[in-house]
């Protein structure tokens, strides 16, 4: 006996399943390409980073070893001009056009300059480095559910130094948010890189607002804004390239957001800011929810 047909509903019913299905299979099927490039800028990033190390230990290291010496050197200079009035008159004589001629005050006043900017240097630049070999480590083969709201709350609590006594925090907390796959080492990453930019974006008193919600498209939204000053026009289009930073001179990387954007694009979210109207910065990062369980 023929298999009586499908029926209009039926058939609709099996379209939208295979549509639901090729949706699915293309999202993973893009996840895996980004994963793939990510593994590949990782280990490229990890290989720098590990080429970087070693050098920079060895300014780092022997910064404190040329201070020493210097300070030995000086005294023996400090010990030969204390005997400058018991030396015959040339001797002494020479001995001073020496110190006048390679500008001994100078040198003694503008050395202990140069030790200090050595170290800020090599310190700056191994801050560099061990940002890239955090954003290096390996994201987890499997990736599972995380809890966005308890990383919120432990990485407030890390920050506790940089807003105690000065900064409010606000929550805006939606109910029933969607579930996130992802590694939960990078996304507690991204909140920290975004919620340290608040703190500080805030000078003196102030506050940084962070809300988790459903986005438009089914997905996590999730925003930090703060009181601070706002972005710039000029730095506006720039943030989340590597290296750039509105920062002072020895404050920052310019590694945070760019960072901070390539783990969001990773697991296939995007990143976005803008200035509020009255108010300091918005980040918001969108995050695709879990797929529905078949």
């Amino acid at each position: 006996m023929a298999e009586p047909a499908a029926t209009a509903d039926e058939v609709a019913a099996l379209r939208a399943e295979l549509a639901q299905a090729q949706h699915q299979l293309g999202h993973a099927r893009r996840q895996l390409v980004q994963q793939d490039r990510m593994s590949s800028l990782g280990r490229l990033v990890a290989g720098i980073a590990h080429e970087l190390n070693n050098p920079i230990n060895f300014v780092y290291g022997n910064v404190d070893f040329l201070a020493d010496y210097v300070r030995d050197l000086l005294t023996v200079v400090d010990a030969a001009l204390a005997l400058v009035p018991r030396l015959p008159a040339e001797l002494a004589a020479e001995l001073l056009a020496v110190s006048r001629q390679v500008e001994l005050e100078h040198l003694r006043a503008d050395i202990p300059k140069l030790l200090r900017s050595m170290r800020a240097g090599a310190e700056r630049t191994a801050t560099i480095v061990r940002d890239l070999r955090t954003f290096s480590r390996p994201v987890d083969a499997v990736r599972r559910p995380v809890d966005l709201l308890a990383q919120v709350e432990t990485t407030l609590t890390l920050i506790t130094p940089l807003v105690r006594d000065r900064i409010t925090i606000r929550r805006a907390v939606a109910a029933d948010l969607p579930t996130v796959i992802g590694n939960p080492g990078h996304l507690g990453q991204v909140l920290m890189n975004l919620l340290t930019n608040a703190a500080q974006a805030v000078s003196g008193d102030g506050w940084i607002e962070i809300g988790l919600a459903a986005s438009a498209d089914g997905g996590l939204r999730l925003w930090v804004a703060d009181s601070g000053a706002g972005i710039a026009d000029d730095a506006m289009g720039r943030l989340s390239e590597p290296f750039f930073t509105t920062k002072e001179v020895g404050e920052g990387t310019g590694l945070g957001l760019w960072i901070t954007d390539t783990i969001v694009r990773a697991h296939g979210g995007t990143m976005a800011w803008r200035n509020r109207a009255g108010a300091g910065a918005e980040f918001e990062i969108v995050l695709p929810a879990a797929p529905a369980a078949p």
